[in-house]
This record gives C-alpha cells, structure tokens and sequence, in this order.
C-alpha cells in the first residue's frame, strides 16, 4: 500500500508565539527560522510516530481488496496506514472491464476506535471484484488531530525539545532527536510489519 497526501495541513500543532515563548526569543528577527523548525519538527514527529499530527488529507492505493481468512484476517480488514483517522471521504476501485467506480460507504464500516483505522464490508457483504492491476482499490480520507489543542501535550512537548535543538545548535552535528523527545513520542509510535 503507498500513500499520497492531497491536501496538508493548514495549521500546525504550535504557533510560532509558542515556539518563542519555549525558546524564550522576544525579538521577531528569527520568526520565519522559527516557523521552519516547527514545520520540520511536526514532519519529523509525524514520519517517527507513523501518524498525522494535524488534519490533511490522503489517498492509500491497494493493489486487491484483501481476501478474508479465518486465521490471519477473519474480516477482510483494511488496515488504513495513517490515522488518527476522522472520516473516509470515498473509496474508489476499478472493476474488471477497467473503469473506475465509487464504492457507496453504505458498503463497508470504518472501525476508527483504535489507533489504526480499518475498514470491513457490512455483515454478510463482500468486496466488489476488481481488475487486476496496480492501485486498483483508491482510498481517501482525511487523517490527522482536528485542532492543534487536541494534539497530545507529550508530542508538542517532544516537538519543543526538537525545536529548541535545532534553534541552539544549527550545524549538522546532531544525527538523531533530542533523547527525552524520542521518550516522548515512543509511546504514540505505531510500529508497521507491512
């Protein structure tokens, strides 16, 4: 499964005036550096933790709709690769004679209570056939924390450590994140064997 993300995010989980106020700058000079290493900081968060830490939205391509089997993947679940996820907008696939449909969400559920989201087709449904093809299975959904004061005070805190790390030492001489912030943010990482 691959992943492209259609629209980021418009906002992020810090504003520059919080950013200052760790770093404790009251001059304006370094504002735009500032925002950089915000933005890289919620990038580099976002990759570790295999989340979204703001609202954006996403396309996951599948090759099939996967096959239930009563061992290994009773329900036929999609395992959404991103989350937290808020919605599934469409999921899209192409039939066998090669045109592409829209699955109506009548067809299938979004179990989104965990922290991978998933998606099932109703009791007693099944998947529709596809065309053997790569990305024949499209899914859109809008993925990430809805405002930036529901994202968790331990990933912000982790993204300040990062932030204030940067800002102090700005040659290439630190080669990974701040200790206490990977502390922070092992215990949100999703750990994928896909």
């Amino acid at each position: 499964m691959n992943y492209k993300v259609i629209t980021g995010p418009e906002a992020e989980p810090l504003s520059t005036e919080q950013a200052k106020n760790w770093l404790k700058v009251d001059s304006s000079a370094d504002d735009a550096l500032i925002g950089t290493l915000i933005t890289a900081a919620r990038q580099a968060c976002e990759e570790y933790l295999g989340i979204r830490l703001m609202s954006q939205t996403v396309e996951e391509v599948h090759d099939d709709f996967p096959v239930a089997n009563h061992l290994y993947n009773p329900y036929g679940e999609i395992r959404l690769r991103l989350g937290p996820v808020q919605s599934v907008t469409s999921l899209k696939y192409y039939d066998v004679s090669g045109t592409q449909q829209t699955w109506a969400s009548g067809n299938y559920l979004v179990n989104d209570y965990g922290t991978v989201a998933s998606i099932t087709p109703v009791a007693d449904g099944t998947y529709p056939v596809v065309q053997d093809r790569q990305a024949a299975v499209t899914i859109r959904y809008v993925v990430g924390y809805a405002a930036s004061g529901d994202v968790p005070d331990t990933i912000t805190t982790a993204m300040r450590l990062m932030i204030g790390q940067w800002y102090d030492n700005r040659e290439d001489s630190v080669r990974r994140m701040p200790t206490a912030a990977e502390w922070l943010l092992d215990k949100h990482r999703i750990y994928r064997f896909d």
